[in-house]
């Protein structure tokens, strides 16, 4: 749906002069009537457009910008890289009420994830998209991996822990067994090197040292 961009009220998302979709610039405008904030010359760019426009549309209308509406939707493993995975995984807000227990893993995690992401031995691997088989299975790809998921299981788990249901204990559960593990293997690298060329059988791999950093917020989440 569409009205006269001249009934517009919310900050636009767009250039409003122009049409979203063709960049044409004609008298009239017609503008989406859910979020005031994209403008089509007719109602043929904006079915063209609506694909694209639909899952921001709602955070439009909530007063996001279209860059923060955008880093608000989930991302698509076939298109976005892994370097994006890592700059959203460390978009997740802090909550003002988490109990320390969930804060201990939470921040940990967190750590752990950019370092790993920062980590030379993911220099190839983060130009490629998440889906991609990646350049060098190597043990800070698996780390990184790893640890990435494990932030999806503590993101089920209620920050404040309290009143939780048998799914939350079971992503709280999860949460910490799949940490000891990752923790255990960076601690202890030729059992990590030693399951990967056995998962993998890629014997000519070249496995990292993870550095100082990686190995201190390993240990810190013991």
């Amino acid at each position: 749906m569409a009205t006269s961009a001249s009934a517009a009220t919310a900050a636009p998302a767009h250039d409003l002069t122009k049409c979203t979709t063709c960049a044409s610039t004609p008298a009239t405008l017609l503008q989406c009537v859910r979020c005031n904030a994209v403008s089509y010359c007719n109602k043929d760019c904006q079915k063209t457009n609506w694909k694209s426009h639909k899952p921001v549309c709602p955070l439009l209308a909530s007063g996001m910008t279209l860059e923060e509406a955008r880093e608000a939707l989930p991302l698509d493993p076939d298109v976005a890289t892994r370097a994006q995975y890592t700059a959203s995984y460390l978009r997740a807000p802090v909550p003002e009420n988490a109990s320390p227990q969930w804060l201990k893993y939470f921040n940990g995690l967190m750590k752990l994830v950019r370092l790993l992401g920062e980590h030379e031995g993911m220099a190839r691997n983060n130009t490629q998209t998440f889906n991609t088989p990646a350049f060098e299975k190597n043990n800070v790809y698996f780390a990184w991996d790893f640890v990435g998921r494990t932030l999806t299981f503590i993101a089920r788990v209620p920050p404040t822990m309290q009143r939780m249901t048998r799914e939350d204990r079971e992503a709280w559960n999860d949460t910490k067994s799949r940490t000891a593990l990752i923790t255990d293997l960076i601690l202890n690298r030729q059992k990590m090197i030693d399951m990967l060329d056995q998962t993998y059988q890629h014997r000519n791999t070249v496995h990292p040292d993870m550095g100082d950093e990686v190995i201190a917020a390993a240990r810190a989440l013991r």
